[in-house]
Order: structure tokens, then C-alpha cells, then sequence
């Protein structure tokens, strides 16, 4: 079997730099045997959760005066192990990719040819997930190893460089009531418990055939306050959070936005789904999913379907699903019929290359249910006509092309479609 050599950074914030980086490389019997920890220019970090949680709690790492002198070396590091070892990555895949883009654009011409390939990055989920274990189970509690630091990101790497040796070793796997996940460190949150909090009761609603029920009726205005008490209540990191009950989409991909970085599952007729998917790339995939790009104005709207509606979807495909790749700091709503875990896991594809989610409701419009923009308010509610008016990217350009000729041609100014 190769070398194992795993990564893990800290960023400042959802689109800041990298900070600190971490990485660990592990021999053929699944012992470290290198590692690289380093942080630079602690003084520049803007993200305030990042100065007050994180930065306190960070762990020892070597010092640079600047975050290029810490990518060189790191770059020394990766060239040094990268042959003949397999590439592994675990939360916070996004950022690992920035850290080597960065890395790259620091000397293009020496280092672009030995970038990893994103399908090279081996997903420490995925392989926990596909070996039957718990892919949300603790890192280092199931590495078994003693004083790591769960701030440290070098100390993350190791963890997950184990789980991921574990994984592909089946004689190295703990028992199997050690491969259970602590019940202390999990915890069901209810839908109608938040409801309570809220002080939010069932009204009586007539359904399209007629039929009257009594339901909680959520609105955007509510995410903003869910967002305050779950601030104020924070979750420990590592618990593996169940949202149990009746909700909209856009409601369940908020909670779970706001319990990032922590896993989260959602309650469904199958049982609890663990939610997350693939990374955005090419126009989507996945198994009985069809994925359109549309445009109005400046939101890209993602519709998804089932290729065979007499198929119900399953969640066991989630692993190889991921939806179309959008521009860096696109605002997206996704759009279609779909399970509250299907919605949630698209929205969180999309968190940290996007600066809003919206969820599409015909008859409300879409709601947003993620934003790290101040131009787009969380619960905000986006006119329907967006989704409705909207056009296939290729045939706006086409739209705006031929109203340019027009323009040329009449030497008026040019009047009619934005995007």
C-alpha cells in the first residue's frame, strides 16, 4: 500500500485566505512519519469568530512572518511525499483546494504541472462511508490516539489520515462497539421544538383539495431569529446533529448552514440521511438527476429533476451526486421537486463558492437559506418572476449578442435585457 499524505487548513472566514496549514504523512503500517504545521500573520485575520473561537484554541504551530513564506514551505513538504502516496482530505475540501491555487499562483511556472487533480483528493467521508462506518463518527476519538489537539489542523490531518487507514484496512478496523458513535455526542434537534422556542403555533390551513389542517407556518423573518438562538446556544463541535420534523426545504438547509462545521442528518421515510454531496462540476450529475443552469439578472437558477419520476430518489446516491459548477461568488436558488435532504446537501455543495442559496417555493418565491453576502439578507424572499422569467445561460448570451448588432446597426443606445 502507498504513503497516506492528508491535509487540513484554516481560512479566514468562507472566502478568506489561508492561514494555517496543516498536513501528515503516514507509511505503509499507518504510522506518521512527517508532518507540517504552520501559521502566518495571525494580526491580519478579519473574520471576528476566527479571532474570538478559533485563534485561542489554535494549538502550537511553527511561525512565519508571511502567509507566502508558509506556502513555500508547505510546497517543499508536498513535493517531498507527493509521489507514490495517496491524497486524502476530509471537511473543508474547498479550502484545501483554494490553499493549492494560492500555492500555485505564487510561482505558476515551476508548480502548475504538479497540482493534484481534485479527483485525486481522496474524501475521507466517502471511503468511511462505503467501508459500512459511520462516515460522521469522530476522528480522533475512532484514530484512537491520545492528545490531539482538535483545533490543531496538523493534529486534524493525522485523525483523519487514520480513519481514512482504517477504512481501506479491514484488519486494522476497531471492534465493532468501537465503532459506534458516542450517543453522548449526538442530538436530535426538533423541528416543532424550534417552533416552541419561537413561540410559533399550528393555524388551521386549507390544502389545495380542500382538505384543513393545522401546521406551523415558517417564514423568512424566522430564519433570522433561529440564526440568533442557535448563536447563542452553540453546538460543541463534533456532535453529529438528527433534524427531526416536518419543515420546508429551505428551512432544513438553513439549520444546517448554521450548524456548519458539525454534520447534520435529516429525518425522512428512509430514515436519517446524512446530508452532503460532491462538490459542484460540469453541469451536475448523479444518479436519476437531471441539473439545468438558468439566468435572470444576477441570480443563476439551479433546477434539478429526476430523469425517471417513477424512480423515487436514493439517498445512498448522494455520495456521487453533485450539482453544476457556478462561478466564484455566483447568488444561486435551486429550484424542483426535491427531499428536504437532497435540497440541504445541494445548498451545502455550494457554501464557500456562493454568495447566497435561495430555495424555491412556487407560491412564495425563493427563500434564502444561506448568505455571506451584506447585499442578500438571510430569509429574504426573491420574487417568483426570477425563477419563472428566467433563460438558459447560452440563450441570454445569445439574447444580449443579437441586441448589441441591433444597437451597432442603429447607433441607439441599447435598451431591454440585463443579466
Amino acid at each position: 500500500m502507498a504513503k497516506i499524505l492528508s491535509f487540513n487548513v484554516e481560512s479566514d472566514g468562507p472566502y478568506g485566505e489561508v492561514y494555517a496549514v496543516g498536513a501528515v504523512v503516514l507509511n505503509e503500517e499507518g504510522e506518521e512519519i512527517d508532518r507540517f504545521a504552520g501559521i502566518a500573520e495571525k494580526d491580519q485575520i478579519e473574520n471576528r469568530r476566527v479571532r474570538e473561537t478559533v485563534l485561542p484554541v489554535l494549538g502550537e504551530l511553527r511561525e512565519y512572518k508571511t502567509r507566502r513564506e508558509m506556502r513555500d514551505d508547505f510546497w517543499k513538504f508536498y513535493m517531498k511525499h507527493m509521489k507514490n502516496s495517496i491524497h486524502v482530505v476530509d471537511k473543508g475540501i474547498i479550502d484545501v483546494e483554494r490553499l493549492f491555487d494560492q500555492v500555485i499562483q505564487d510561482d505558476p511556472e515551476n508548480r502548475k504541472q504538479y497540482k493534484p487533480h481534485p479527483i485525486s483528493l481522496n474524501s475521507v467521508s466517502v471511503i468511511l462511508r462505503q467501508n459500512g462506518i459511520d462516515p460522521h463518527i469522530n476522528r480522533i476519538k475512532y484514530s484512537g490516539l491520545n492528545g490531539l489537539d482538535q483545533f490543531n489542523p496538523a493534529d486534524k490531518a493525522l485523525a483523519s489520515a487514520v480513519a481514512f487507514f482504517k477504512a481501506i484496512n479491514p484488519e486494522s478496523k476497531l471492534k465493532e462497539n468501537e465503532l459506534k458513535e458516542d450517543k453522548k455526542m449526538e442530538n436530535v434537534l426538533e423541528i416543532s421544538k424550534l417552533a416552541d422556542e419561537l413561540g410559533k403555533k399550528p393555524i388551521k390551513r386549507t390544502l389545495p383539495n380542500g382538505k384543513e389542517v393545522e401546521q406551523i407556518v415558517w417564514t423568512g423573518e424566522d430564519l433570522v431569529k433561529l440564526s440568533q438562538i442557535m448563536h447563542n446556544k452553540p453546538v460543541p463541535e463534533g456532535m453529529h446533529i438528527k433534524i427531526n420534523g416536518a419543515a420546508p426545504a429551505w428551512l432544513v438547509a438553513s439549520i444546517t448552514h448554521e450548524l456548519h462545521p458539525n454534520s447534520v442528518s435529516v429525518n425522512s421515510p428512509d430514515g436519517y440521511v446524512p446530508i452532503g454531496m460532491k462538490k459542484p462540476s460540469g453541469m451536475g450529475g448523479g444518479e436519476n438527476l437531471k441539473w439545468t443552469v438558468l439566468k435572470n439578472k444576477d441570480w443563476h437558477i439551479v433546477q434539478v429533476e429526476q430523469n425517471d419520476p417513477s424512480e423515487p430518489l436514493n439517498p445512498k446516491d448522494l455520495d456521487n451526486a453533485f450539482p453544476p459548477e457556478l462561478p466564484m461568488g455566483s447568488k444561486v436558488i435551486l429550484s424542483g421537486r426535491m427531499p428536504n435532504w437532497l435540497a440541504a446537501s445541494a445548498t451545502m455543495a455550494y457554501h464557500g463558492t456562493t454568495k447566497a442559496v435561495a430555495l424555491y417555493q412556487p407560491g412564495t418565491g425563493a427563500t434564502v437559506a444561506m448568505t455571506h453576502s451584506q447585499s442578500v439578507k438571510l430569509g429574504e424572499v426573491i420574487p417568483e418572476d426570477i425563477v419563472k422569467e428566467a433563460k438558459p445561460v447560452g440563450e441570454l448570451e445569445k439574447e444580449l449578442d443579437n441586441l448589441e448588432k441591433i444597437d451597432v446597426a442603429e447607433e441607439k443606445p441599447r435598451k431591454g435585457l440585463k443579466i
